[in-house]
């Protein structure tokens, strides 16, 4: 997999798996508002961050689980991915390591994957935003 751009951002893990969740995040800059994306019905966002670029991005999950990511860039409309619920196109994982951990959701998007991701670790804690090529 050849990474094309990797966007960093400040943590703000809202919901986790219990192995890394932390009561405190630091750098929650942009977190209210990239929560706000997930605007579906029933939505609660699982990872929103504010990058570095002022792009704000939110993984969103319904009640019964399905994963959406919503991305906004300044001046640019918003992009919704998967483009329709259930066709397979999200792919979650996770990492358990020595003195932490992370997870991360892939959505495919044509020849373009999102990658959101968040970590935490022995004096760090990382989330961020990847687009990498689908192959």
């Amino acid at each position: 997999m050849e990474t094309t751009k990797l966007i960093l951002a400040a943590l703000a893990i809202l919901s986790a798996p219990p192995a890394f969740a932390a009561d405190t995040a630091r750098g929650d800059a942009g977190v209210k508002e990239a929560s706000e994306l997930c605007v579906v019905s029933g939505e609660t966002a699982v990872l929103a961050c504010r990058t570095d670029s002022d792009l704000v991005f939110a993984v969103c999950a319904d009640a019964g689980g399905a994963l959406r990511l919503a991305i906004r860039r300044a001046g640019q409309p918003d992009i919704l991915l998967p483009k329709n619920k259930g066709d397979g196109t999200v792919g979650t994982g996770w990492v358990p390591y020595s003195g932490g951990g992370g997870s991360y959701a892939r959505f495919r998007s044509g020849k373009l994957d999102y990658v959101a991701y968040s970590g935490i670790g022995r004096g760090w804690e990382q989330a961020g935003l990847s687009e990498v090529d689908a192959d």
